[in-house]
């Protein structure tokens, strides 16, 4: 497929969508959907594409095509991971796989339910992991391969321990070939990067993963940011310099109900001799259906008032600038793009 080379395919594919709907060929247009928005998540385009998960979701409901609802669904929760909304790609993927759905959707779906509780430090994260990487390894696609390499090297990562043996499997999916997706082959180059593990000669990866490659990581950092990708964007702050910096990265994760991430950049603050390292989530914040703290609920019921940034800092006493962090861990929980959205969320 073109997208998956790299050349610019996705005109040809709506293309196709629209002619494979003007001739009725059902399984076609559900197939062009599953490809146009797969492809559009692993670039990252999740709000240009976004159109095409609802279009795909409503073709394939009313022309009882079941298979595509799946395969699309595997991909709004990859889409739900990569923009921070954990809590959203439990109860996506859980609904999901309450239906009986092929080997193939089945490990689409596991993949990011894997990375999603292997973050939250859920109990099941390991077992999860394991099942899809078996999953993976019985399918045998490349594609699928890389995906899940990548959730094991995290899992590495978070795991702190030098000579994990989860590391064989890794390099030997590392492995690159010609006909690669850079997206996909490039994120897993930068995890064996971050590991200080061995990375194989190869073409040119993917902007934001040659960016961090190269040693650039204050505009892969910006590039991820505009990206709204919070935790691949604090990946990257950790390697940054400068004050702050791992700070930043924290924040980023905390907002996002990554509790076993923040654990670990706690560890890594304290290690690099921080004095003041937050604290993990307090037992009111833990009760909180959406994780808010104290002040982010006061934030949010501000933010449902009307109330511009400038209006809340005065009436909280604080700084614009804390309150646009406030603003920005409050959107990331509730899993809504911006203000004007949060009257449609409950409280409780």
């Amino acid at each position: 497929m073109e997208i998956g080379l790299n050349r610019e395919g996705f005109a040809e594919l709506e293309r196709s969508i629209e002619l494979a709907r003007a001739h009725r060929l059902d399984d076609a247009v559900g197939r062009g959907y599953a490809n146009l928005y797969q492809a559009a998540v692993d670039r990252c385009r999740f709000a240009e594409y976004g159109w095409c998960f609802t279009d795909g979701i409503a073709y394939a409901r009313e022309n009882d095509t079941a298979t595509y609802t799946s395969c699309l669904h595997g991909s709004r929760a990859t889409a739900l991971v990569r923009t921070g909304r954990l809590a959203e790609t439990v109860a996506l993927v859980e609904a999901t796989l309450r239906a009986t759905v092929s080997p193939v959707n089945r490990l689409h779906l596991l993949i990011p339910l894997a990375a999603a509780r292997l973050r939250q430090g859920h109990p099941d994260a390991d077992a999860l992991r394991e099942r899809a990487w078996q999953l993976a390894q019985g399918i045998g696609e490349r594609g699928w391969l890389l995906r899940m390499a990548v959730v094991e090297a995290e899992a590495v990562w978070l795991a702190c321990r030098p000579g994990d043996p989860r590391t064989a499997r890794i390099l030997d999916v590392a492995r690159a070939r010609p006909d690669d997706d850079p997206w996909l082959l490039g994120e897993l180059l930068v995890w064996l990067d971050r590991l200080g593990l061995p990375r194989p000669r190869t073409a040119s990866p993917a902007r934001p993963y040659a960016l961090e490659l190269a040693g650039e990581h204050v505009a892969a950092a910006a590039w991820w940011r505009r990206a709204s990708c919070p935790f691949d964007e604090a990946l990257v702050r950790t390697r940054t310099t400068g004050e702050g910096h791992l700070a930043a990265a924290l924040d980023l994760v905390a907002a996002t109900g990554a509790d076993r991430v923040a654990a670990r950049l706690r560890r890594a603050m304290r290690d690099a001799g921080e004095r003041s390292v937050p604290r993990g989530a307090r037992p009111a914040t833990r009760a909180d259906p959406h994780g808010l703290t104290p002040r982010e609920v006061e934030v949010l019921a501000l933010l449902r008032d009307g109330l511009t940034n400038a209006a809340i800092a005065r009436r909280l006493y604080i700084s614009e600038r804390t309150v646009h962090r406030h603003v920005s861990a409050v959107l990331a929980k509730l899993g809504v793009s911006s203000r004007a959205d949060v009257a449609r969320v409950r409280s409780g």
